[in-house]
């Protein structure tokens, strides 16, 4: 890990989520580093778009003790093509609900 450079990466990986994932329900994003926390109005919001998301491939979750949020919280290797694919999946599966 030290000599590599995946940490200096982590700021720009986390812009790239950040920035592409716009939507009407999202709220908010709150992360540190790569783990991040997409803010919806509430749970009956979220688990539709979560279930959407894994039916279409990318694994998430929802927080426990946050469960209006989508958690996403991909390895420090995630290349800026999945970013851009999980942040389609899930903007589809905003869409769509």
């Amino acid at each position: 890990m030290r000599n590599s450079d995946l940490l200096t990466q982590v700021p720009a990986k986390a812009a790239r989520f950040r920035d592409q994932l716009k939507h009407p329900l999202i709220r908010g994003i709150r992360n540190a580093g790569l783990m991040m926390a997409v803010e919806f109005d509430h749970f009956e919001v979220v688990k539709p778009i979560i279930d959407r998301a894994i039916e279409l491939g990318v694994i998430t979750d929802w927080f426990l003790f946050c469960d209006n949020s989508l958690r996403i919280a991909p390895p420090l290797i995630i290349t800026n093509e999945q970013i851009d694919h999980a942040c389609q999946v899930i903007l589809q599966a905003c869409e769509e609900h």
